[in-house]
């Protein structure tokens, strides 16, 4: 049974919990890792954000009707066909989303990117 933050934040996208959910584990596996529920996403920290899931508040165009997304920050841009925006809010620190419409999506490619962000986000930065 789900927690009640994981159901409250996917209240829209219910069919999507199970996914969210291996997802969340394979990330808490990680050493040192949390993850903060928010109204609007849950957020996976390692000493300092790496990660966050979210479900789309409103439609989005030319979006599947069922999905979340997966956002990672990186301090260098990844250019990848799964990654549907990358931003860059400050100098140096790339926000990343790829979007996730089943389990299939949760492959290497995606947790490599995890992977590296959680090593990014426990260094010390100077």
């Amino acid at each position: 049974m789900s927690s009640p933050d994981i159901q409250q934040l996917f209240s829209n996208q219910l069919a999507l919990i199970p996914v969210y959910e291996n997802l969340e584990q394979w990330i808490l596996g990680l050493p040192g890792t949390r993850v903060v529920y928010r109204k609007t996403q849950a957020s996976f920290y390692a000493r300092r954000t790496f990660a966050s899931a979210w479900p789309p508040v409103l439609p989005a165009k030319n979006r599947p009707d069922t999905y979340f997304v997966v956002s990672f920050y990186l301090d260098f841009q990844v250019v990848h066909p799964r990654i549907v925006s990358a931003v860059e809010p400050h100098p140096g620190q790339w926000t990343h989303h790829v979007l996730i419409t089943s389990a299939a999506d949760l492959d290497e490619t995606l947790l490599a990117w995890l992977r590296e962000a959680y090593e990014g986000a426990r260094q010390e930065k100077v």
